[in-house]
Order: structure tokens, then C-alpha cells, then sequence
């Protein structure tokens, strides 16, 4: 009998609606990708079944619910390590790709995309085993640990830089087509956002975020740095600092003297497309995510990269966009907060510098992304340079 997955990666010939399942996990930054093509093989018009699995952690369950999305997960965090201390891991390693095995003989996909994250190990090693076809997305300018092992046998490695490409093995099959970022992001509105931000119009906005788990470094130099920012800029602050950090900093906020500063604090954002709606600059770590995010929607920005980053994986990622002009790049290690007082003093005082970044930011931007990837999945040849999308925000921001 024929396998079921051993032709060629076409629509089914009995016209049946095509099956994806979109693996991702560890943080926002592979899991926002995975839901951005979900999104767009779903707007297909094909008729595309989209199921989404992600590992057991709450803040991995938290980032799919937000997109009212319900995945199946496995309890897979890391990769096992081969010693005594490491046999728990390993046990949870092998009953996840039972379990894998299991999900994929259940729901019988015609293909798998993996955007990253331990989780995708155990469901790409049964996709082999099963001979499903497998698609690999690569965010970042050094490949991850799962693009590496499993690059050989994918049929396509989308990679964001070609810096990826360059370091996987020159067999493997890598497009670049940028990172995926979800549509909302394209269609929210200023007005709105700072209705739900409870700002004003007529004052500069600063969005400070961290990635999915916030960033104490960034979020202690703004501690120190508000105070020393001029209270004439009226600034405004929309502060996601992680839900480890939320207490800390709410605490520090509240014995400050801030002076003509307004600042609305977060845990966690489920709508941080309004947060970058209402943004006149972000200051944020480098996940290519977040990257992706603010070159799509031409935002100027300051990244301070995660110092201890796999790979030092963050400083490729932002020495790739500061390059171009499209961001201002700032050492954690030798951050301070009168260095980054001086730092958004000088941006927010100064449309025409911070224009110039945002031109940059939007001319490395790939905001169709996502639908370049589910094309791909589907079949369907795409554009190598996808057309510039214009987007609500950017439309106010070139209109006001």
C-alpha cells in the first residue's frame, strides 16, 4: 500500500481541504510566526485545517489563548541531557514523541511547520519517521539548535537572514522570506490605542517591552533613566516588564517622582498590536520576532539585546537592522539610566532623526511574510520580494 506521505507536497487529489500542523514553543518569538501563518493559510481561501501544538507551560498555552487558539501540548521544555541528572528529561523527551506519534497518525497532516522551540524536536523526528512532509521557519541570524538537526530533512528552511542560510549545510533548501508577523498588527488604529492605553493625544509614546518574559536589565534602566527625562517632552509610557518583574517595578514606579510622565504598566500585553499603534519609538530587547514586528510596521526603535542569548543570537539580530540605520543598538553591559535618558531625550525630542530610523526599519521590513509561507505550503509560487503592505499605522503616521 502507498504511504500516505510519500508523494510529493500537493493538494490531495479527491479535493479534500489540506491539513497543517504548526509546531512552536520556548517564547513569543516562535510562537508569534507559528500563529501569523495559521492565520494566513487559514485567509487562504483553500480551506486550509490549521492545529496548532506547543509545549506545557503556561506562558506557551498563554501566548496561543490570547489568540483565542487551544493547542495540544507536550510536556517538552529542553533538550535531554545524556547523564544521570538528565534521565527525567529524557523520560519526558521519549513519551513526547510517543505522544507525537500518536497526534500525527490522529490528524494525519499533509505537512508540518516548525517555528522553533524544544517542543518541535520529538513531532519533526516522527514527521521523518513518517515520511510527512516538514517545513522549518528560522527567525534568527544564528540558526537555533532544532533548524540544525533537522534542516537535512526539511523541504523548505525559511529562514530571515541570510546569515542562516549561510550556516546550515549548503544541501538544505533556504528561502529568505522574512520573519511572519499576525495581521492585527497591520489594521490597528492610534486613536484606539490610546483610548485603551488611557493617553493622550498630541504627546510622544514610548512602548518598552521585553519579549513574552520581560527584561530586567531594560526595565531597571528605566527605572533610573524616567526621572532624568525632562517632564516638557510629556512623555507617555505603555511598560510591558514581564510577569516576573511586574511587582518590582510597579513598586519603584510608585516611589518615583516622575514629573509630567505618564505611564501605563503591564505585565504581559495580549494586544500589544495597539501598544505599537500608539508607539512614537520602542525600546526593546532583539528577538527577531519583535524585529520583525517593528520593521513591518516602520517603528524607529532602541534595542538592548539579551546579553546571554543562545548563540549571542540578539546581537546579530540587531546589528542586522542598526546596520541599515533602522535602530539604535545599546549594550545591556554597560547600560545605565543616565545613558538611556540621554538616549530617548535626544529620539523623542527629534521627529526628523526618528523618521529616518523608521524609513530604514520599513524599507528591511517584510510584511506579507506570512503569506509568502503559506503560499509556499500550498503550493503556489510566490513573489521572491512581496510587494510593501500599507498598514493603518503607517498610514498615520505618513498622513499626520
Amino acid at each position: 500500500m502507498k504511504n500516505r506521505w510519500s508523494s510529493e507536497h500537493e493538494r490531495p487529489a479527491d479535493g479534500s481541504a489540506r491539513r497543517f500542523l504548526v509546531v512552536a514553543g520556548g517564547t513569543g518569538g516562535h510562537i508569534a510566526p507559528a500563529l501569523a501563518v495559521g492565520e494566513a493559510l487559514r485567509r487562504s481561501g483553500e480551506g486550509a485545517v490549521v492545529r496548532y501544538l506547543t509545549g506545557s507551560r503556561q506562558i506557551e498555552r498563554q501566548a496561543f489563548e490570547a489568540a483565542s487558539e487551544f493547542p495540544d501540548f507536550l510536556a517538552c521544555e529542553r533538550a535531554p541531557r545524556v547523564s544521570l541528572a538528565g534521565v527525567p528529561e529524557m523520560l519526558r523527551y521519549l513519551r513526547s514523541v510517543e505522544e507525537s506519534w500518536r497526534l500525527l497518525r490522529r490528524f494525519r497532516p499533509d505537512a508540518v511547520l516548525a517555528t522553533g522551540g524544544y517542543v518541535c524536536a520529538p513531532v519533526l523526528a516522527m514527521a521523518r519517521a513518517l515520511r510527512i512532509p516538514y517545513f522549518l521557519h528560522e527567525s534568527n541570524a544564528v540558526p537555533g539548535q532544532v533548524t540544525r538537526w533537522f534542516a537535512r530533512g526539511a523541504r523548505r528552511v525559511f529562514v530571515e537572514h541570510e546569515a542562516a542560510a549561510r550556516r546550515l549545510d549548503a544541501r538544505v533548501a533556504t528561502e529568505r522570506v522574512g520573519t511572519p508577523v499576525r495581521r492585527a498588527l497591520f489594521d490597528a488604529r492610534r486613536a484606539d490605542a490610546l483610548e485603551r492605553f488611557g493617553l493622550e493625544q498630541g504627546r510622544p509614546v514610548l512602548f518598552v517591552l521585553g519579549g513574552s518574559q520581560g527584561a530586567r536589565g531594560i526595565n531597571e534602566a528605566m527605572i533610573e533613566a524616567l526621572p532624568r527625562i525632562p517632564s516638557s517632552l510629556g512623555l507617555q509610557v505603555i511598560w510591558a516588564c514581564g510577569p516576573l518583574n511586574h511587582k518590582t517595578v510597579s513598586g519603584l514606579l510608585e516611589r518615583s517622582a516622575l514629573e509630567g510622565t505618564r505611564v501605563s504598566l503591564h505585565d504581559f500585553l495580549d494586544d500589544v498590536h495597539l501598544a505599537y499603534a500608539a508607539a512614537d519609538l520602542v525600546l526593546s530587547r532583539a528577538g527577531a520576532s519583535t524585529l520583525a514586528e517593528i520593521s513591518a510596521l516602520g517603528l524607529p526603535s532602541i534595542l538592548v539585546p539579551f546579553p546571554e542569548a543562545k548563540d549571542n543570537h540578539q546581537w546579530e539580530n540587531a546589528r542586522a537592522l542598526a546596520e541599515s540605520g533602522g535602530a539604535v543598538v545599546l549594550d545591556e553591559l554597560s547600560l545605565t539610566g543616565e545613558r538611556l535618558a540621554n538616549e530617548l531625550t535626544e529620539l523623542l525630542g527629534s521627529d526628523a532623526r526618528r523618521e529616518e530610523l523608521a524609513r530604514a526599519a520599513r524599507a528591511c521590513g517584510r510584511p506579507r511574510c506570512a503569506e509568502a509561507i503559506a503560499a509556499h505550503l500550498l503550493g503556489h509560487e510566490w513573489p521572491t520580494e512581496p510587494a510593501v503592505l500599507a498598514t493603518a499605522h503607517t498610514i498615520e503616521k505618513l498622513t499626520a
